[in-house]
């Protein structure tokens, strides 16, 4: 449990630099604020877009994992007291008779 919270702490710091850095990077490349200077902001913006795009095309597979697969069988859960055992849906879960047509 602790990797995956260390893992989700890295991942959302990775995600979260670009967006604080961003205005910096911005108003260097616009000092004088002219559209020359905001497209190449916008040039790059694409720029990296387009790297994640094509590293996302060409890095990702679509081969389902052992880890989602799930597990097959029957289980059968049974809770003393209660009317929480229907299987064939004649009941709901408070008891109460349904009308079968």
């Amino acid at each position: 449990m602790i990797g995956i919270r260390l893992l989700l702490g890295i991942t959302n710091t990775v995600a979260t630099v670009p967006g604080m850095i961003a205005p910096t990077i911005a108003s260097a490349l616009t000092p004088e604020g002219t559209a020359e200077e905001w497209r190449n902001v916008f040039y790059l913006c694409t720029a990296v877009a387009l790297l994640g795009m094509f590293q996302f095309i060409f890095m990702s597979d679509g081969e389902l994992q052992s880890w989602a697969v799930p597990p097959t069988g029957n289980l059968q859960l049974d809770v003393e007291g209660s009317n929480v055992k229907d299987t064939e849906g004649s009941s709901d879960l408070l008891g109460k008779e349904k009308n079968r047509v």
